[in-house]
């Protein structure tokens, strides 16, 4: 029979269609998976890491906004670096060390105050323990960066005309005693640099033959015990301490002149030690004059002035 054709003609059945239902469910089961596959690679692919740059490029120098910071340069620490002593540097600069002390330091306010502003602070004052200001004093000069040592008073070598109060040391009194009035100077030894047998009066209090007895002998250490130096304004065979030892004695009410002409003769003066240890006492309006215009000449260039501790020995056992 001829095939049928035209609008009334039976239809043919696609391939969805004659599929029975489990079969349909079988494709659709199988169309769910490679969807959800299809998927998951997608996702994947678009948080993968970055692929490592090949080996070439490696060596190509970086962005600037992506290189690290640098590190700051290296800046020599002061901590680390050597601290020269002023000797050593009076050396290498082949100038003579100075260290000049002024007692007398604390009497008048005024003066004290003019000579601390106007002079340099490697110089040092000689103290008296009897200042009623003395805290004050004290406290005003170790801000300003000055060394102070406190006057000793002992035995003098003139007793009827000099009053050296009444702690005075070496009077003859029990061992006891001396400890006792040792211990009333050492209460006043804050801001202090140490002691000296420099008083107001001149260099040379006391003789030579205290200064080497064991009662002294004693004194010295109980005073180096307290970390205290000892300035001598005389010379002795073994002093039984640390410190130091004047070179020159000038006498501080002598006119602006005459201390002038000792400050000039100082560069002519060889001193066997190469250091100089200047000190002038009582401090006068003549002392503070003469020695601002002679530390300001050129002759004073040839100096290098720094503080008396400086000039520390240690002497022999």
């Amino acid at each position: 029979m001829p095939e049928q054709t035209g609008p009334h003609s039976p239809r043919k059945t696609s391939l969805w269609g004659r599929l029975p239902f489990m079969g349909r469910l079988l494709v659709f089961f199988w169309a769910v998976i490679l969807l959800g596959s299809a998927a998951i690679a997608f996702a994947l692919s678009h948080t993968a890491p970055t692929p490592a740059a090949p080996k070439s490029l490696a060596k190509l120098p970086l962005n600037r906004s992506t290189q690290p910071p640098l590190p700051p340069p290296s800046v020599p620490s002061e901590r680390h670096s050597p601290q020269i002593s002023p000797l050593e540097t009076a050396r290498q600069e082949r100038r003579i060390p100075l260290s000049i002390l002024l007692g007398g330091y604390g009497y008048s306010l005024e003066l004290s105050q003019k000579t601390r502003e106007r002079l340099p602070s490697a110089i040092a004052f000689g103290v008296s323990p009897y200042l009623n200001t003395l805290a004050n004093i004290t406290t005003e000069a170790h801000t300003a960066q000055h060394e102070l040592y406190m006057t000793l008073p002992m035995r003098s070598l003139d007793a009827e005309h000099t009053d050296t109060g009444a702690q005075t040391l070496g009077t003859g009194e029990s061992p006891a005693h001396e400890e006792q009035k040792l211990t009333w100077w050492l209460n006043r030894t804050h801001n202090i640099a140490g002691m000296t047998d420099v008083t107001s009066y001149g260099c040379s209090q006391t003789d030579s033959a205290y200064l080497q007895s064991q009662e002294f002998h004693d004194i010295a250490q109980t005073i180096a015990r307290h970390g205290l130096l000892y300035l001598s304004g005389q010379k002795f065979p073994a002093r039984p301490i640390n410190g130091m030892t004047a070179t020159l004695c000038l006498n501080g009410d002598a006119s602006p002149e005459t201390l002038a002409q000792s400050y000039a003769a100082l560069e002519q003066t060889l001193y066997p030690s190469g250091a100089i240890l200047l000190v002038v006492t009582p401090l006068t309006p003549a002392v503070l004059e003469s020695l601002s215009l002679w530390l300001q000449s050129p002759a004073a260039s040839h100096f290098l002035l720094m503080p008396p501790s400086a000039l520390a020995d240690t002497p022999p056992q």
